[in-house]
């Protein structure tokens, strides 16, 4: 029983996420491929920190359409934008929107939604607030916790291979016992 015990916590670790999340971040107002669910795996995984956040949201101010409503995708950061300091409960978030005809596409880190927030909500709500939210709309929104989520596949392929080498190691380590009992 302690050996399948033991084999099960070789795999756990194996599995299991030893950075902090990393999402795609793009927007597809300046990267084509963002929009593509063919093509984002050419997009890649940033970490969710308070510099990569602070990086894309200037971006984001650069571009025409987005400067006046670049604060409704804000989450709560410290202070010093200098310091790379973890997200707490980060989530991948992939927003549709519709700006007048055209539809762009967003990916970033967001704040994972709990039972009392919900990020997709508040941004439609800070839209709506914000008075150009009729010539903006969210068509689509959603938020994931796993690593490279907001892309076109669920588990990355970084996860996969962990996954498969603690496998391998589970059952290595299972014939191994097996051997000298």
């Amino acid at each position: 029983m302690n050996r399948v015990l033991f084999g099960l916590a070789v795999f756990a670790l194996a599995a299991r996420e030893v950075n902090m999340l990393k999402c795609h971040m793009c927007s597809s107002f300046s990267n084509e491929d963002c929009k593509d669910h063919t093509k984002d795996t050419n997009i890649p995984l940033v970490e969710c920190d308070n510099k990569a956040l602070t990086k894309w949201h200037g971006e984001m101010v650069q571009t025409p359409v987005l400067q006046n409503i670049v604060h409704v995708f804000e989450i709560d950061q410290p202070v010093n934008h200098n310091q790379n300091i973890e997200i707490i409960n980060p989530a991948c978030a992939k927003m549709n929107l519709k700006v007048g005809l055209q539809k762009y596409t967003l990916r970033t880190c967001q704040t994972a939604k709990t039972a009392s927030l919900d990020p997709c909500e508040v941004i439609r709500t800070k839209l709506q607030k914000s008075g150009v939210g009729s010539g903006v709309v969210v068509d689509y929104c959603d938020l994931c916790t796993s690593e490279g989520c907001n892309g076109a596949y669920g588990l990355s392929p970084p996860k996969m291979i962990q996954l498969v080498f603690g496998f391998i190691g589970l059952m290595l380590l299972q014939a191994y016992q097996h051997c000298i009992a």
